[in-house]
């Protein structure tokens, strides 16, 4: 398959460790931008001086990348539902965007416009059953998928369909 013929993906991501495994399929069925974006948690009191001073840097390098990554990209795939989740949904509401939410991160939202959020990956159906709770606008668009499995044919299909 031509790269002319593959939808454009932007994988996004802070951590590899989670996300590593699936780089091969994905460049297999998409025209890949595999972008790894610099953590950036909230500094607080236990935050080293330095980390504190290069927080906004840190912040504005992370959108300006995430922004220039996804401008050509047909869907954006953001592994954390993090603040870069947030950011995408409120920036590329015309975009296929899809995210993985972790169990941990179900407890704390992002403070996403849900409604551009297309599909979201949960490990088991627990979690669905309480993120369609917290987020009604997300009702349809959760899918249990144990370890991300059959993830390509839910982007293949949310593509075709959107």
């Amino acid at each position: 398959m031509s790269s002319e013929l593959k939808p454009k993906i932007a994988v996004f991501f802070s951590n590899p460790n989670f996300i590593n495994d699936f780089k091969k399929h994905f460049n297999d069925k998409f025209d890949l931008s595999w972008n790894k974006l610099p953590f950036t948690p909230p500094p607080n009191r236990w935050t080293p001086i330095l980390s504190i001073a290069s927080f906004p840097f840190r912040l504005a390098y992370k959108k300006m990348k995430t922004l220039s990554s996804s401008r050509n990209s047909d869907i954006i795939f953001v592994e954390f539902a993090d603040e870069t989740l947030a950011f995408v949904s409120k920036w590329r509401k015309n975009k296929t965007i899809v995210t993985r939410l972790h169990r941990y991160e179900l407890f704390n939202l992002p403070k996403a416009d849900w409604d551009a959020v297309d599909l979201v990956i949960v490990v088991n159906e627990w979690m669905g059953k309480n993120l369609e709770l917290a987020v009604p606008a997300l009702k349809g668009k959760i899918k249990c998928r144990i370890k991300l499995v059959e993830l390509l044919f839910y982007l293949a299909a949310s593509f075709v369909l959107l």
